[in-house]
């Protein structure tokens, strides 16, 4: 049968082709070193590398992410431990003015350093990371902590949250690296001991069985919440009055949303005309045991009747402590700066516990890190198993299509020479 020119040049070419095609991706593979290259090559294998490649691009967002939250958590602990630092500078200056070799002078100079140390802590506690607060919760970019009165501060407010700010470690783990500046640098309890545990206080009853009486009252030592603290206080105040008084069946009690204590006769508010929270002894007899240990201001009965009412919210933090020494300092107030050093000891052991808490999530940080390292290496083998080409094969592939590609070269040329006499 006589096979036309035509049809031999076209099926030569097509063959051709398809030998260029061959030998075009054997050389892409040695070009690439991947044995996936294009859709075509291994869709199946395709599939799963880029599933591994969206794996791969979320490991290393966590691997910023604990880059960052590192960085957060070695602001935070510097910070702490600076305060903490200054805090025992402090007990040490506490410690020397209770001394009675100190005179007023002593102590009012005193007071100009709590002062500047005071200023340090505030400073210290607005520590921020590029441009973001550590100690605002997740209100980053609100500085937290600033004085009520820059040139003489009695109190020190927080315009954070309680939200303190995290970043995602994981599929759903998140690691709080920044605080909550309310629970770092204020108490949700406080601590009595012998410095802070007795009260004074007058019940005026004419009618009572004893009648107008001064009675004293013991707080057990210990730390209490506020509302633990009105208990025992109501509890102390019920024994002082059943074994030396009138009998009154105190009802004392904490507001949450006023952070303010309450302290009524239990008698229907007509018999008790008079109640005072007094410091039992020192230079402080006398004076209100309310501010100390919050119940206000005032420690005398505010309404006009029989209730103790606190007109101020309890505050018990490192701030309101500073704030309290500098004044104690400036009054001369022994008592007072024997009182200032049990606060202190109580705000340097918080502030440590915090410390202790962000090591403690650096070593969450370190095991998640090399879990996301391993995982990477995985990731990174299986891609490497799918994609990559072996190289010794893929050469030795390529120059059996080049070997392939020139033999059918010279074989259509010979082809391609023959004329029309050939046929004949």
């Amino acid at each position: 049968m006589r096979v036309a020119n035509r049809t031999v040049y076209d099926t030569i070419t097509f063959n051709l082709g398809n030998i260029t095609e061959e030998l075009y991706k054997a050389n892409k593979v040695v070009a690439t070193g991947k044995r996936i290259n294009s859709l075509s090559d291994d869709p199946v294998g395709l599939t799963q590398c880029l599933a591994i490649r969206s794996s791969l691009a979320n490991l290393e967002q966590l691997e910023k992410n604990i880059s960052t939250a590192r960085t957060w958590l070695n602001a935070g602990e510097s910070a702490l431990s600076g305060i903490n630092d200054l805090l025992a500078d402090t007990k040490v200056l506490c410690l020397q003015m209770a001394n009675d070799s100190m005179n007023e002078t002593d102590r009012a100079d005193a007071a100009g350093l709590v002062d500047g140390t005071l200023r340090q802590i505030l400073s210290l506690a607005n520590t921020h990371v590029n441009g973001q607060y550590i100690f605002a919760g997740t209100k980053t970019d609100t500085r937290p902590f600033a004085f009520d009165d820059e040139e003489n501060p009695t109190k020190v407010s927080y315009s954070g949250n309680n939200s303190p700010f995290a970043v995602k470690i994981g599929k759903d783990l998140n690691v709080a690296v920044g605080r909550d500046g309310e629970e770092v640098f204020w108490d949700s309890y406080v601590v009595i001991d012998e410095t802070n545990n007795m009260i004074d206080f007058e019940e005026i009853w004419p009618a009572g069985p004893v009648g107008d009486v001064v009675l004293s009252a013991t707080i057990p030592s210990g730390k209490y919440t506020p509302g633990q603290l009105a208990t025992v206080v109501q509890s102390a105040m019920r024994s002082a009055s059943s074994a030396d008084g009138n009998s009154i069946n105190y009802e004392v009690s904490y507001d949450p949303s006023t952070k303010a204590f309450s302290i009524q006769d239990g008698l229907g508010g007509n018999d008790l005309t008079e109640l005072q929270l007094l410091w039992e002894t020192g230079s402080n007899a006398g004076t209100s045991v309310g501010p100390d240990i919050g119940f206000g201001e005032s420690g005398i009965d505010d309404t006009g009747n029989t209730t103790y009412n606190g007109v101020s919210g309890v505050e018990w933090g490192l701030f309101k402590t500073l704030i309290d020494l500098k004044g104690h300092l400036e009054a001369n107030d022994v008592d007072g700066i024997q009182r200032s050093i049990t606060r202190l000891d109580f705000h340097f052991d918080n502030l440590n516990s915090t410390i202790s808490d962000t090591g403690f999530k650096e070593i969450r940080l370190d095991i998640k890190e090399k879990v996301i390292s391993d995982l990477n290496l995985s990731y990174m083998s299986r891609k490497s198993k799918l994609e990559d080409a072996d190289i010794i094969e893929a050469i030795t592939e390529l120059k059996a299509k080049e070997l392939a590609y020139q033999a059918a070269l010279a074989s259509a040329a010979k082809v391609m020479q023959l004329s029309l006499v050939d046929y004949l």
